[in-house]
């Protein structure tokens, strides 16, 4: 299935390389993912716009993986630098053991962007973090996907699938 998103209203995507429903596209401003069947969409997930959470492994299940995605104004005075340096200063002061693994520059189309891995201590144990941030017309668009480090392996290649289909 393919799905549009429109800043502040609906944004979908989500993790799988099941095959693809069709679905009639709907007007686009911003970007475009896929996303896959038996995920649940939730709205104004931990501070984001859209969250796509993985299924239930069993009734104990604590955690469900997740891709989010948060549209948010350019604050002023701030560019993509600035705004990075920010989001990683509020990183570290909200999480226990934050710490970047990996940071480089990324492109979805022709738009500029940072990607983030990073790890801390959650609620639930370990995590580990990737995060895509692109900025376009003064908008930041943030991508988080999100697993417990034990189980990080395991959801990685449909982190990358989803994200391998942006298209801003």
């Amino acid at each position: 299935m393919r799905y549009w998103g429109v800043v502040a209203v609906v944004v979908t995507m989500g993790c799988s390389s099941a095959p693809e429903k069709k679905a009639k596209p709907k007007t686009i401003e911003g970007y475009a993912m896929s996303q896959p069947s038996g995920w649940d969409v939730r709205k104004r997930f931990r501070g984001a716009d859209v969250a796509y959470l993985s299924p239930k492994e069993d009734e104990n299940d604590k955690f469900r993986e997740y891709i989010s995605v948060s549209v948010q104004m350019m604050p002023p005075k701030m560019n993509a630098q600035s705004y990075l340096a920010y989001k990683l200063s509020m990183l570290k002061k909200n999480y226990e053991k934050f710490a970047v693994v990996t940071q480089t520059a990324v492109k979805a189309g022709t738009v500029d962007g940072t990607y983030l891995r990073y790890t801390y201590v959650g609620r639930v144990g370990p995590m580990t973090s990737e995060e895509y941030q692109f900025v376009k017309k003064g908008m930041i668009y943030t991508i988080t996907c999100e697993a417990l480090t034990s189980s990080y392996a395991r959801y990685k290649q449909a982190f990358d699938t989803v994200l391998g289909t942006l298209r801003m």
